[in-house]
């Protein structure tokens, strides 16, 4: 599950149901938006209002960008499974400065970066040794990030 804090003060939930998916509540609790269908592991609002989604579910195995209001997909990379180009089950995704968007495929221990036309612009594989997982990406500037791994 993750939450985060929206432009406009409303709670954004990505919860790891489809049922729920993705909800936003407003300060006094009320429900304001929803989008179900995602095993939802992160979300990010982006600037203009859409959500940036990591479906984990393994037969979705994407990052999705998501109109809150109708719940469209207006843009999403990820074969889903676990080939060479999927991302196995995408645990975090953040959409950069430069309009790429990073995503950490956990099970695959891959972190991307994707252009809008879903070509990958940059890659790292494998990151550490044995059981170690990539968790999520957090920007330390606008051109460099940290991946977080845990055993």
């Amino acid at each position: 599950m993750d939450a985060i804090r929206a432009a406009n003060g409303d709670t954004i939930f990505a919860v790891n149901d489809s049922a729920i998916g993705v909800m936003a509540v407003d300060p006094s609790g009320n429900v304001v938006a929803q989008v179900p269908g995602f095993i939802a592991s992160s979300v990010q609002e982006l600037g203009h209002g859409d959500w940036l989604i990591s479906d984990s579910l393994v037969l979705n195995g994407r990052v999705a960008e998501v109109v809150p209001s109708t719940g469209q997909v207006i843009w999403s990379y990820g074969p889903p499974g676990f080939c060479d180009s999927c991302l196995g089950m995408p645990r975090d995704g953040k959409r950069t400065s430069s309009g790429n968007t990073l995503i950490v495929g956990y099970g695959k221990d891959r972190v991307l970066e994707v252009n809008s036309s879903g070509q990958i612009v940059w890659a790292y594989d494998r990151v550490g040794s044995g059981p170690r997982r990539v968790r999520e990406v957090l920007p330390l500037s606008s051109r460099v990030y940290l991946p977080i791994v845990f055993r």
